[in-house]
């Protein structure tokens, strides 16, 4: 892996810097549930299957340990997520689960976004067996309420340019070799949704 700081960007990204247009409608409609308020709970939360594949999501929730310190625990994920990762993480912890070489910059981004209660997205790749580079797309967003995130919902995206790579394998070039792409809070006024944003 090339080693460089875990730095999640200052500066926001927009909603259009989000590639993924499924990630993209996913965010939007995350914004048109929250409304004017910072974010919604997750019991609002009932995207149709239309909008975003259900597979590809990865749900934990954020336990306050005291002292600015917090978990995040694993409520349950989709089936490609089970596929990629080999097992299911339900009630283990982000610092369990994660590949030792980004554990540190996976665990930031998710404090950043139960700090800020902003979206944070992230791209990250890696070269596959047969040398094609494969990118992760990672949407993260917050629920709570009374000023508090309770929850993170994770998308997570594999894209090749190429169109194709072995998703059962793809792990283990991750472990290896992974660069951080981009990764920044998306800024809120640029969901028209809102209003204009909190």
């Amino acid at each position: 892996m090339r080693r460089r700081p875990f730095i999640v960007q200052r500066s926001l990204l927009t909603a259009q810097s989000i590639k993924s247009v499924s990630q993209r409608t996913l965010l939007m409609y995350w914004a048109s549930v929250a409304k004017r308020r910072p974010y919604p709970t997750l019991d609002e939360f009932r995207p149709e299957v239309r909008l975003h594949d259900p597979k590809q999501l990865l749900f934990w929730n954020v336990e306050d340990n005291g002292a600015g310190s917090r978990t995040f625990r694993a409520l349950g994920q989709g089936r490609h997520v089970t596929e990629a990762f080999h097992t299911d993480w339900k009630g283990k912890t982000m610092g369990e689960v994660m590949p030792s070489n980004v554990r540190d910059f996976i665990i930031q981004t998710a404090n950043e976004c139960a700090d800020t209660g902003y979206p944070v997205y992230s791209i990250f790749a890696t070269i596959d067996a047969d040398g094609r580079r494969v990118d992760c797309e990672r949407l993260l967003l917050p629920f709570g309420s009374f000023g508090r995130v309770a929850q993170l919902l994770g998308s997570l995206q594999l894209i090749s340019v190429d169109g194709e790579f072995d998703r059962g394998t793809i792990l283990e070039r991750f472990e290896g070799h992974t660069e951080i792409i981009l990764s920044g809070l998306v800024n809120l006024h640029t969901l028209h949704v809102r209003g204009g944003g909190p």
